[in-house]
């Protein structure tokens, strides 16, 4: 294959960025449906990057570390402002870094096999319920799937279809293929990408390691004080 087509860690990032910005102005700004189809794509690359970095990373502690401070950080930021606004809706919707937090937490009590293993997997399965992170059990199941079956397209992919026919299965059965309630089905076309990634991380500083710890929450708090002022 032309190693011009390979994507990166980076690139698969740059791709998530994007397409999680196109949902988010659909999402919060009232835009057309394609805008969240697109934004399908995101959540899928987010994922499979996680998986990766966190199966590569040279220390597990301090990026589950790195997620939790973010992941409750954004929570307790997003409760003062819904108390402020009396707009509780983006607080319903959880954040995706609680979403790889407490899926690590479970992959990594799985791998111990012991008490303190059980301990994490119930810590992480409370955790994922009690703060309604972003795409609950389907999210959780996704991460875990990207990290047990790494390196093998195949198997992630066919995982991943298998989880969603499980979740949105009957509402595409439902609703048909373009509806609200089934445009999960569009986060398969994130594997055209994944399939062009090679195991390599890609450029790589401070700056393109924080940057989406930053860019999630600052362009949400963003696009959710638009929303308001639209819907004034």
């Amino acid at each position: 294959m032309n190693r011009n087509w390979e994507l990166t860690s980076l690139s698969l990032k740059i791709i998530a960025v994007i397409t999680m910005t196109i949902d988010h102005i659909g999402y919060f700004l009232d835009g057309p449906l394609w805008l969240r189809a697109i934004g399908r794509i995101a959540f899928v690359l987010f994922a499979f990057v996680v998986a990766e970095g966190f199966t590569k990373t040279r220390s597990r502690v301090k990026y589950l570390q790195r997620l939790a401070t973010f992941g409750f950080g954004m929570t307790l930021l997003v409760f003062i402002f819904s108390s402020v606004t009396q707009n509780f809706t983006l607080l319903s919707n959880g954040n995706i870094f609680l979403t790889f937090y407490f899926a690590l937490l479970i992959t990594t009590g799985m791998n111990r096999g012991d008490t303190f293993g059980l301990g994490q997997i119930i810590a992480g399965l409370v955790g994922t319920v009690l703060f309604a992170v972003d795409y609950s059990f389907y999210g959780i199941m996704t991460v875990i799937l990207f990290i047990y079956f790494q390196g093998n397209i195949k198997k992630q992919f066919f995982g991943f279809l298998a989880i969603n026919a499980i979740f949105y299965g009957p509402a595409l059965l439902t609703y048909g293929l373009w509806s609200p309630y089934s445009l999960q089905i569009y986060s398969l076309v994130a594997f055209v990408f994944i399939a062009f990634y090679r195991g390599k991380l890609g450029y790589s500083n401070t700056f393109t390691k924080y940057f989406f710890y930053w860019y999630y929450p600052i362009h949400i708090g963003i696009l959710a004080a638009l929303g308001q002022v639209i819907h004034l």
